[in-house]
């Protein structure tokens, strides 16, 4: 478990490679620090977003099995575990079976931040964990983030003042409400400590509805939220790409004057949920959300000795 000893160790990022096997692991990348003085979802807002996402929640461990494998018999392809670092801020461990083995992970670390009547989830920084225990940590910012609701009008989250009363770091990434049929998050940003690494992330956000896992035995149906994405980065070794970018793992999409995405005509690469129960990756599939691909075989466990 991550100490006080680990949160002096913050390393700028010195080269790509992490990055790709931190890809490799988590399909995903985002996340930075807790952010002292902003105001954390504590009964505040709309709370839904407390049923799905582990917040203050005590550490427990999952997997997703492979569902082209036959009868989910091999060893899960990813683990996941949480821990809790307080006041709304945990992390998110991530490791597939040959990192088990080096006891290497990658993590993100999130908060979450009540701001203009929302209740947010926010990625702060990527983390790697060595099996030493030195922890490499690489905060993220936002420089542009649109938020639409319903196919209505969109809105600058930087202009309206969500982002700074989050504390101006880190990125938004989910919030949950039964009044909201979908809505659809962009963000732009780049690494803190390097800004010439940049990203792009597109998700369209659906009302939680049921969905069922058929990774377990017998299969078991929860209220799901569902996250359509997509991804672009300019993390040329990690794309296999040039520098001027590239989408990733089946995302799509037009590119403006300045090589980044401009919004238009994106296409996802994936559709994941997340559970009630407070289970992230409950289940991941097909972009249109059609089909699993993985999903947890056994339910969250509690860490042994906490």
């Amino acid at each position: 478990m991550r100490n006080k000893e680990y949160r002096g160790l913050r390393i700028s990022l010195s080269s790509t490679v992490a990055m790709i096997l931190f890809f490799i692991a988590t399909e995903r990348l985002f996340a930075q620090a807790a952010v002292e003085g902003t105001d954390r979802t504590e009964g505040s807002g709309d709370g839904e977003i407390l049923k799905y996402w582990p917040i203050d929640a005590p550490p427990r461990h999952w997997a997703l099995a492979d569902l082209t494998e036959a009868a989910n018999a091999t060893q899960p392809p990813l683990f996941i575990s949480n821990e809790s670092l307080g006041r709304g801020t945990f992390i998110l461990w991530y490791s597939n079976p040959e990192r088990q083995i080096t006891k290497t992970s990658n993590g993100e670390e999130f908060r979450s931040c009540n701001s203009k009547g929302r209740s947010w989830i926010f990625f702060d920084e990527y983390l790697t964990r060595s099996s030493s225990g030195s922890l490499t940590s690489r905060p993220v910012k936002s420089s542009r983030i649109v938020l639409t609701v319903d196919g209505g009008k969109s809105v600058d989250l930087i202009a309206d003042g969500t982002y700074a009363g989050c504390g101006s770091i880190g990125q938004p990434y989910l919030f949950s409400s039964n009044a909201i049929a979908t809505y659809r998050l962009q963000v732009w940003g780049y690494m803190a400590n390097n800004p010439k690494y940049k990203w792009y992330w597109d998700a369209a956000v659906s009302k939680p509805a049921l969905i069922t896992n058929s990774c377990l035995h017998p299969p078991q149906t929860l209220t799901a939220m569902k996250v359509q994405e997509a991804w672009w980065s300019n993390f040329a070794v990690l794309n296999g790409r040039s520098s001027n970018g590239g989408w990733t793992l089946g995302s799509s999409g037009n590119l403006g004057p300045d090589g980044m995405p401009d919004g238009i005509d994106v296409k996802d690469f994936r559709t994941v949920w997340h559970a009630e129960g407070q289970i992230p990756y409950f289940a991941t599939g097909t972009p249109d959300g059609s089909k699993m691909r993985r999903c947890i075989n056994r339910m969250p466990a509690p860490d042994v000795g906490q």
